[in-house]
């Protein structure tokens, strides 16, 4: 018997043959030979045409059609992302369709998007003097120019920038928010689309902090706005008090940032509470984050040997390391007992908040790190600059790593 393709098949034979192939319980050799059918068994659902749907296209109003399905698949399979119409190809189903009219639709969307956000925050806005800021957005704000501001002075996206802005992502969010709240800087109208939730009803003021970019609403007045921030010359001994709450929060931030990589290269499971945030803070109160530092290292390196010899758990482990800290520093204080200054290590470099404050602003450098937080240190006439090479030696300690 000489084989037949299916289009060689009457509208009745095609129609039986395909009811046998989907509805029957015969074997697809079977269907082949009843309907000598030029066609294996593997390709035999190839030959059937598509089948016409109801739906239309939303573009050319053809209706839909939808390749056929082997036997063994479901009806809602994967296949069904291939739905297609058969005169711009539009692919209902395919949230990625790349045919020509949603190529074209997409190209309108984003259009219309970027007008919004042009209109939104593009043009002209009122700016705010330099020299009006508070103390702590002069520091932020230089913070952030220093770490992410490009030769037009646009903020870049933080998102995947590899800067460090500061020791906790808390205290990078507070900078950002601290800005944005008073209005030093806005989102930059060129920023991508990606850093917008174009999707909610809030847009275009629903944005990735992170993922946007930001330009300055600041003026300089008679000079120039990148040289005071730079090179900043604001501090003086009003600002006392707030550049000290301002050293303590960066030095609180330096030693949680320590305290957890240490946790986490010996595995021990811990995250802080209000109980390591209160011992932390009594710490900076009589020790610097170089000899925190040090109380940390033998806290837990004490902790980790407790595990070993008592068979305690990571959870437990890591309690008593915090345990072992404040006897460190109770015995420091009370007994005399010295303590060793500790340098950075290369996995934790200085942020650029941190550098900026104590480097550009205080002018005290390394003072930030080495000494604890204190008023002496923040008097404007103190008789050393604190400026000059950055030290990394280890002063009466041993180096952690």
């Amino acid at each position: 018997m000489n084989k037949r393709d299916f289009e060689d098949l009457s509208e009745i034979e095609q129609f039986n043959l395909i009811n046998d192939y989907y509805a029957s319980d015969k074997k697809l050799k079977e269907i082949i030979e009843e309907y000598g059918i030029n066609a294996t068994p593997s390709n035999l659902y190839n030959k059937f045409p598509p089948l016409e749907l109801s739906d239309l296209c939303v573009y050319c109003g053809c209706n839909i059609l939808r390749h056929r399905l082997r036997r063994s698949e479901k009806e809602y399979s994967w296949r069904n992302l291939y739905d297609f119409c058969p005169q711009c190809d539009h692919r209902p189903n395919d949230p990625y369709c790349k045919c020509e009219n949603c190529r074209r639709s997409e190209q309108i969307k984003k259009e219309k998007l970027r007008a919004i956000i042009v209109n939104t925050y593009g043009g002209d806005h009122s700016k705010i003097l330099y020299e009006d800021l508070s103390f702590e957005n002069k520091v932020y704000l230089g913070a952030l120019v220093s770490a992410l501001a490009d030769e037009k002075m646009t903020i870049r996206p933080y998102h995947d920038s590899r800067v460090k802005l500061s020791s906790s992502e808390t205290q990078s969010k507070e900078i950002y928010d601290k800005l944005l709240l008073n209005k030093v800087i806005m989102v930059d109208h060129s920023s991508p689309l990606s850093a917008f939730d174009v999707e909610s009803d809030s847009f275009p003021y629903s944005y990735y902090p992170d993922r946007v970019g930001y330009r300055l609403s600041v003026d300089g007045g008679d000079n120039s706005l990148f040289d005071q921030i730079i090179n900043p010359s604001f501090y003086n001994d009003e600002h006392i008090d707030e550049a000290l709450a301002m050293w303590k929060e960066i030095a609180l931030s330096e030693c949680l940032e320590y305290l957890m990589y240490k946790m986490k290269e010996f595995r021990f499971a811990f995250t802080p509470g209000e109980k390591t945030l209160s011992l932390m803070k009594l710490l900076l109160e009589d020790f610097s984050v170089s000899q925190i530092y040090c109380i940390i290292y033998k806290g837990i390196n004490n902790a980790c040997r407790q595990k070993q010899s008592r068979q305690i758990t990571d959870r437990h482990a890591a309690n008593t390391a915090i345990s072992y800290c404040r006897y460190y520093s109770d015995r420091i204080k009370q007994d005399g007992w010295t303590v060793g200054s500790y340098r950075r290590i290369n996995e934790l470099p200085q942020g650029v908040l941190s550098h900026y404050f104590f480097y550009s602003v205080l002018k005290i450098g390394n003072r930030g790190f080495d000494s604890k937080p204190n008023i002496d240190d923040l008097k404007v006439n103190f008789t050393s600059t604190g400026t000059g090479s950055y030290d990394d030696t280890v002063e009466g300690g041993i180096d952690p790593k």
